[in-house]
């Protein structure tokens, strides 16, 4: 892209740098998006108009068996329901400064274009790594010590946690280890209460790794959720992780690095290698209370009813002008079966 001076960004060529700022931000948001490559596009809405869309969601089916001469076979039992989805508005705007313009020693305007893209890609992602994980959203709690007296460890009231914050505390006090799977906090002091935030999932298919190690063991969360989630059936392929459980994973000798692949294989963003036959991404929203195991794109979608598309205007007011992007989309699973998490396998678990 010119530097600014270059395009003489004035009112009378801010038309011609639109298109340059408009690809510049989509450009920013392709480098960092990790959670759309595990989800099938779906643009029926583009097609059709409208902003809700109807999935149809069909349960297990079974009636197969042996049939006995001259008799007639089983009546396949699966069925269908439909479940509707609304898509939701995602935007973000930036402003320049003739001021800006003027003092500037670098590009402001490109500078400005990456953060806006990121901004972007970081909300989508959240948006998807939620829907894939079935977070609830954060709950907000005062855990008290049993019967009133000074402990260690408090429960929270709810298993499956993905994640957990200590937001009050006495001092000295804090998260030693946590039990994601029954929902269980031990503290570094005793404490009667601690203030903490939660988020947990609704998944149903949900599974504790085998053996709970401090130090965390997620090479045998991905062979639990793997085995697991090929009794549906479905073929496990793809792996999302949080950086606890990757620290712990990438000293493991059966991690392949995908340094030792990589210029014979398309690398997806986030992708840092292989392991228990999938390929492993890391993702910063992913969550730490569990390992997440799913089919690339099976039951999956990302219903996108706007691409990211930019509106422009003039501020004389502030002797400025500003870039608004906005897009619409909702991620979406339509059977619960397809994905598998796996808890209590990154470092700082412990079965409480």
């Amino acid at each position: 892209m010119k530097k600014v001076v270059e395009l003489s960004f004035t009112s009378g060529t801010i038309s011609g740098l639109a298109p340059k700022v408009m690809a510049g931000v989509e450009e920013a948001a392709k480098k960092v998006a990790i959670g759309r490559q595990l989800l099938i596009e779906n643009r029926q809405l583009q097609k059709e108009g409208g902003r809700t869309i109807t999935f149809p969601r069909r349960t297990a089916g079974t009636g197969a068996g042996i049939v006995a001469q001259g008799t007639t076979p089983a009546e396949l039992s699966a069925s269908y329901t439909t479940v509707a989805v609304t898509v939701t508005k995602i935007g973000v705007y930036f402003k320049v400064t003739e001021e800006a313009i003027e003092t500037s020693r670098v590009d402001i305007v490109e500078d400005l274009m990456q953060e806006a893209g990121y901004a972007i890609a970081d909300y989508e992602d959240w948006m998807i790594m939620d829907e894939l994980y079935g977070a609830s959203a954060y709950v907000t709690a005062t855990v008290p010590a049993a019967a009133g007296n000074a402990t260690t460890i408090f429960t929270i009231g709810t298993s499956k946690i993905l994640n957990v914050n200590l937001l009050a505390a006495p001092s000295g006090v804090s998260i030693k280890y946590v039990d994601y799977w029954d929902g269980k906090i031990e503290t570094t002091s005793t404490a009667t209460q601690i203030g903490i935030s939660y988020k947990y999932s609704t998944r149903s298919r949900c599974v504790e790794v085998s053996t709970v190690a401090t130090g965390g063991n997620t090479y045998l969360a991905l062979v639990d959720g793997r085995a697991n989630l090929s009794l549906v059936p479905r073929k496990p392929d793809m792996a999302v992780v949080h950086v606890k459980h990757w620290s712990n994973l990438v000293k493991d000798t059966r991690f392949i690095d995908a340094s030792q692949y990589g210029d014979r294989e398309a690398i997806l963003n986030g992708e840092v290698g292989k392991a228990a036959g999938m390929r492993i991404l890391v993702a910063d929203r992913a969550y730490p209370g569990a390992v997440l195991v799913m089919q690339k794109g099976i039951n999956a979608y990302l219903v996108i009813k706007r691409d990211i598309t930019m509106k422009r205007k003039e501020l004389p007011e502030e002797d400025a002008y500003a870039f608004y992007f906005y897009l619409e989309e909702i991620p979406f699973v339509t059977n619960d079966d397809s994905i598998c998490l796996i808890f209590n396998a990154a470092e700082g678990s412990k079965d409480l």
